[in-house]
């Protein structure tokens, strides 16, 4: 009816996908979940199909996202004068679409939502960024079929400093997906304090405070849709309300410390259920680097080693594998340790660096085959 035409290449390669190999992918799947020490999910709202599905318990570790300092919020300049970004101009106040450019992203949503804002507020924009698809071209059909073309600005990729400063300046942020697991877009609005409007369904219910750091609208409600963010445009100081409450929130439970600091604490349960002999201060993840050596082409001539990286293995135990030593820094001396197999493999400061950043102390120093030595001095060798 809108002159839109969806085409689900995705959709139909999972469909086939599916049909040929559906078995193998589902037993394959249900045996990692099962067999796994440990099961992160993207959210909450994930968190709740895994356990609905396999039954089992499951970690919740939302991707992260980087809050700017409160004090650098501001919200008077989203309203007036325009951002510089790339030779680009863009007038405020606009309203901000960040995501891939998939049907099921379903843009035509904020389409049609700024078709009625602009009947109200004739200055407001809307901003899409993105690489562009062949579900871009049907998006500018559209915006040419409901004469808002010249309101619509796809400006593609930006580089983060430019996204930064899209989410900072915007009067919203809009996110049009009926059907998503997360969301990173609103997270991001919400870490440069922007409200955000979506709908009452997926990733977005467990991200959005209703009414307090955005709005959550009853699934395929468009004029409702669209009242909520003309709500916000026509607002400053409802936006600002909003905007500042979604700061802390962003903050506190989808950063990227939050992030990491679940992540270290369920790696840390995994590998104590493999190596429980492991307590205490020695709980903390040994970061092992494993150097295998290969012959290079001139090593007959120059008779030198490249040395691959391989990194990290959870464990403070020596793997004796053929063909390969290990290699840890011993914090107690701050020296580098090597296996006695070694003829003189060399890590570069760089990689001893993040060897290991704990204070595991490294047990028994000689174990059968695997004696250690000191390397004082940087051996003649290649590093690959």
């Amino acid at each position: 009816e809108n002159g839109i035409r969806i085409r689900e290449g995705d959709a139909l390669f999972i469909q086939v996908l599916t049909k040929t190999a559906g078995w193998l992918i589902d037993r394959a799947d249900r045996f990692s979940i099962k067999y796994a020490a440990a099961v992160l999910t993207n959210g909450e709202h994930v968190s709740r199909w895994i356990r609905k599905v396999y039954g089992i318990r499951t970690t919740v570790c939302a991707a992260g996202c980087h809050p700017i300092p409160i004090h650098q919020l501001s919200y008077d300049q989203r309203w007036s004068g325009s951002i510089e970004l790339s030779g680009i101009t863009i007038s405020k106040p606009y309203i901000l679409l960040t995501n891939r450019h998939s049907p099921m992203k379903r843009f035509e949503y904020a389409l049609w939502a700024l078709k009625a804002i602009l009947r109200d507020v004739p200055n407001v924009s809307l901003v899409i960024t993105g690489q562009e698809t062949e579900y871009t071209a049907q998006l500018r059909y559209l915006a040419n079929g409901l004469g808002i073309a010249n309101s619509v600005g796809f400006i593609g990729l930006v580089p983060d400093v430019e996204l930064n400063a899209l989410y900072s300046d915007a009067a919203a942020y809009v996110y049009p997906s009926p059907e998503e697991d997360f969301g990173m877009g609103v997270v991001e609005a919400m870490s440069a304090g922007t409200p955000v409007v979506a709908w009452n369904n997926g990733g977005p219910t467990v991200t959005v405070r209703h009414n307090e750091t955005g709005y959550l609208i009853e699934p395929y409600d468009t004029e409702d849709f669209a009242r909520k963010l003309q709500l916000l445009i026509s607002n400053p100081k409802i936006a600002e309300q909003l905007g500042r409450a979604g700061h802390p929130r962003a903050k506190n439970e989808f950063s990227y410390k939050h992030h990491n600091k679940i992540m270290d604490e369920t790696l840390n349960k995994a590998m104590r259920l493999y190596y429980p002999q492991i307590t205490g201060s020695e709980a903390a993840v040994l970061d092992t680097l494993f150097v295998k050596r290969k012959r290079s082409e001139n090593s007959l001539r120059k008779r030198r080693d490249h040395v691959s990286i391989h990194r990290p293995n959870y464990a403070n135990t020596w793997i004796s594998e053929e063909g390969s030593e290990a290699a840890y820094i011993d914090h107690s001396t701050d020296r580098k340790m090597f296996s006695s197999a070694v003829e003189g493999p060399f890590l570069s400061e760089r990689e001893t660096k993040v060897a290991l950043k704990s204070e595991l102390k490294i047990g028994d120093e000689n174990r059968g085959k695997w004696a250690r030595r000191v390397l004082s001095q940087k051996p003649n060798r290649e590093e690959k």
